[in-house]
């Protein structure tokens, strides 16, 4: 056999070795490939189950990294408050029910996607390390009463459907309000460190005060012809700068009467503004 035959073949030995090996590598170390994402399809079966009455929502990502689910073009939570239900129930993609914990602690209805721990042993046939969830079918909760308070460390988008009273949100992400009329929402960003942004949006929606929660320093409103908020205001430290981006809304008037405040606007309509 030719010398040239045969380190010809001996490279291609160790290439296939070498795939072998990557192969394995992704195998015992969970590298999410696409077929290990959870991928909820159109028109997805759904199933339901009721819930303990709670006032406030929070959802997390969980804390263990072997555990964690990420997030990622998911339609995210829709929160429903409608009187044709006496106790809240949830609604969710059967493909997400061994992932999604909704349990009660208190008054608090805690909510998490995360992976089954039997499926964060590498042997196990599911074993799956930091996979996506993606899918245009929400996780919905239909409830009585609007809860006071929401607050996610998560980046899944949070929609309110016909709530009233007072709220209070911290969350990650945008929160999206439809046929909403709140009497007070409290916004504030949920994760100061990566500089996140209070971010809200209004359709069909009014909110009769906005408050922007210290230390938040960025906050982005939008909305449509239909929505409105009579008054913002923005309490903060003495002498902070501020940013506001207000988009397709109308507004009273801002207040930010210790701080600094930009604000950019693009089709909003605002009456006045007051700062330091």
């Amino acid at each position: 056999m030719k010398k040239s035959t045969i380190i010809m073949i001996a490279m291609a030995v160790v290439c296939w070795i070498a795939i072998l090996a990557a192969v394995a590598y992704e195998t015992t170390n969970g590298i999410p490939l696409p077929d290990r994402n959870i991928v909820i399809p159109e028109n997805s079966p759904v199933y339901s189950q009721p819930l303990k009455p709670f006032t406030e929502i929070s959802f997390n990502d969980d804390k263990s990294d072997a555990r964690r689910i990420n997030i990622r073009n998911f339609a995210g939570l829709k929160i429903v408050v409608s009187d044709s239900v006496n106790a809240p129930v949830i609604t969710a993609p059967q493909i997400l029910k061994k992932y999604l914990v909704a349990e009660n602690s208190g008054s608090i209805l805690r909510m998490r996607l995360c992976i089954p721990p039997e499926d964060t042993i590498p042997s196990s046939p599911e074993y799956m390390r930091w996979p996506y969830v993606t899918g245009t079918t929400p996780i919905v909760i239909t409830t009585p009463r609007t809860p006071t308070a929401i607050s996610s460390t998560s980046v899944i988008p949070i929609a309110l459907h016909g709530a009233t009273g007072k709220l209070f949100s911290t969350i990650m992400a945008n929160i999206s309000l439809q046929s909403c009329n709140l009497d007070i929402l409290s916004l504030r960003a949920a994760n100061l460190y990566r500089n996140t942004t209070a971010s809200a949006e209004l359709n069909n929606s009014s909110a009769r005060r906005l408050e922007v929660s210290a230390p938040t320093t960025v906050a982005k409103i939008s909305g449509d012809s239909l929505s409105s908020i009579s008054s913002i205001y923005w309490p903060t430290d003495s002498g902070a700068e501020i940013n506001l981006n207000i988009s397709n809304i109308r507004i009273g008037n801002i207040s930010a009467p210790a701080a600094t405040i930009n604000t950019v606007s693009k089709n909003a309509t605002i009456g006045s503004i007051s700062s330091k």
